[in-house]
């Protein structure tokens, strides 16, 4: 393949991947709680767990949906972390491959 091909590839993996990251981080998880007549609740988003230390919303607090929205976001953040790692190595990726283009050219 190309190189520029490849890091052209690379570089857009990079951005969907990055943009999938954000969204992960993002997205505010619902859990479902089976204790009460809430049914299901919905926690705050992860980043903003990360940067209040609350998990769950406004209102009513049931310790279980404080403990449920704290794994949903310890594992949303998690997952959000695997996906921007996979994203940076598509920017070194992309960058290498541009790399052994110019060196090729120059040889």
């Amino acid at each position: 393949m190309n190189p520029v091909r490849l890091a052209w590839a690379l570089a857009s993996l990079a951005v969907i991947t990055a943009a999938f990251a954000i969204w992960l981080a993002a997205v505010n998880p619902t859990v479902e709680i089976k204790t009460a007549s809430v049914g299901q609740y919905q926690c705050r988003a992860p980043y903003d767990t990360l940067l209040t230390g609350e998990s769950t919303g406004g209102g009513e607090e049931l310790p279980e949906a404080r403990e449920r929205c704290d794994e949903a976001n310890k594992a949303s953040i998690q997952q959000a972390g695997v996906v921007g790692l996979v994203s940076a190595s598509c920017v070194v990726g992309a960058g290498l491959a541009l790399r052994r283009d110019v060196v090729g050219n120059n040889e």
